[in-house]
């Protein structure tokens, strides 16, 4: 073998180690790509909302057992109002309370945190961080609706305004049907699943 060709043999073997990917291997891996996301969008989304679902619940727990610990610490009776009763008409939303145990004092829906020292927070929307959860009931173990769940300074659930029958079920829902209850025992205890 000569010395030109063997040059040309070193090209031709150049070449072909030093190829692209042809229009057939690129659609190919495109098209694999693009199945695997079609597969894999609606868990994704199934589980994105599950966990804005489990935010949504653990937000109310906890601002339930904010309004207990300002119970048992400050005294008084505080608790959450929520805006699907008729006087206030905020369905979904929510909002800290103080008032006396006796059903006087309490704020009225009108009053914000400004114009009433027992006004504690604004008005919570809840769908506005969390989309698609919403508030569908609360009621009491008699499935008696209810505006409001207090805690008195025993950090006990009492309610000022109508006697009630514990415990007190707060049910989230969301956009998919799914629900969530909260707990509210007499005792206090508030049980988020």
């Amino acid at each position: 073998m000569t010395e030109g060709n063997t040059k040309l043999c070193e090209e031709a073997a150049m070449r072909k180690t030093a190829r692209g990917f042809t229009l057939v291997e690129l659609l190919v891996t495109v098209a694999f790509f693009a199945i695997f996301s079609m597969i894999s969008m609606p868990l994704f989304t199934s589980v994105y909302q599950g966990y804005r679902f489990d935010g949504a619940a653990q937000t109310v727990g906890s601002d339930l057992r904010y309004a207990q610990g300002l119970a048992v610490n400050k005294g008084g009776c505080y608790g959450l109002h929520f805006g699907s009763d008729p006087l206030v008409n905020r369905p979904n939303q929510y909002r800290i309370e103080k008032g006396g145990c006796n059903g006087l004092g309490w704020p009225a829906a009108a009053d914000t945190m400004a114009t009433n020292p027992n006004v504690i927070t604004n008005w919570y929307n809840l769908p506005q961080d969390f989309p698609g959860v919403t508030i569908t009931s609360l009621k009491d173990n008699a499935s008696l609706t209810v505006n409001r769940v207090s805690f008195n300074s025993l950090g006990a659930s009492v309610n000022p305004f109508v006697a009630i029958s514990n415990p007190v079920t707060i049910t989230l829902s969301n956009a998919s049907g799914a629900t969530r209850a909260i707990q509210v025992r007499a005792t206090g205890s508030v049980q988020v699943p």
